[in-house]
C-alpha cells in the first residue's frame, strides 16, 4: 500500500467522512495527470483504517441510481465530471472502478487533460516520499486552517457557515499552491 502525506493521514484518523471523501477526488482532480492513479489506494486506506476502528468504513452501498454508459462514445470529461458529482452522493467501490476505467480510456483516447504532466507538483507527487513532505504539511495545515477559519467567519455574517468554510478551506489550499509554485521559481 502506497503511503500518503500527514495531512491525509490524519484526516484519515479524525474519522471525518465528508473530509476524506472530499480528499479522495482530490486525488481524482489530481491524478488524471500522474503516471499512476492513487485515488484508488487512498480510499482503500481510508476504508481500512475506519473498519479497523470498528466503523462502517468509507464505501457505501451502491444505490444503482448510476451506472457507466455502455456506448464508449459517451465517455468524455462531460460524464467524468458528472461522476465525480455522484461520488459525493453515494461513495462506492462499484463507482470508484467505473472511475478508474473511464479515467484510463480518457487517456488512452487522447483526452487533453488526461494526460501525464510533467511539472512540478506532478515531480513532486511522484517522487517525494511522505517523510520529505512532513515540514510542508505545517505549512498547508497552516493555510487550511486559516482559509477555513476566515470561510467561517464570512460565513457567518452572510449566514451560510457552512459554504463560507468550504470557499475558505478552498482558498486556503489556492494559497498554499501559489506559496509552493512562488518557492518553486526562486
Amino acid at each position: 500500500m502506497k503511503e500518503f502525506d500527514e495531512g491525509f493521514t490524519a484526516l484519515v484518523r479524525s474519522g471525518e467522512l465528508v473530509g476524506i471523501k472530499s480528499a479522495v477526488i482530490g486525488f481524482i482532480d489530481t491524478d488524471k495527470y500522474m503516471d499512476e492513479f492513487q485515488f484508488r489506494d487512498a480510499a482503500d486506506y481510508a476504508h481500512k483504517h475506519l473498519s479497523g476502528q470498528g466503523g462502517q468504513g468509507l464505501f457505501e452501498k451502491d444505490d444503482g441510481k448510476w451506472a457507466m454508459p455502455g456506448d464508449k462514445q459517451e465517455w468524455n470529461e462531460a460524464l467524468w465530471q458528472t461522476l465525480k458529482v455522484e461520488l459525493m452522493y453515494n461513495f462506492s467501490t462499484e463507482k470508484l472502478v467505473s472511475m478508474d476505467t473511464l479515467m484510463r480510456h480518457l487517456r488512452l483516447s487522447g483526452a487533453p487533460r488526461f494526460q501525464i504532466e510533467d511539472n512540478a507538483f506532478t515531480q513532486y507527487r511522484n517522487q517525494a516520499s511522505a517523510s520529505e513532505r512532513q515540514g510542508e504539511n505545517g505549512v498547508l495545515t497552516m493555510c487550511l486552517a486559516g482559509g477555513a477559519v476566515a470561510g467561517l467567519v464570512i460565513g457567518a455574517v452572510v449566514k451560510a457557515k457552512l459554504a463560507g468554510l468550504v470557499l475558505g478551506v478552498m482558498a486556503g489550499a489556492g494559497v498554499y499552491y501559489y506559496l509552493k509554485r512562488k518557492a518553486g521559481k526562486s
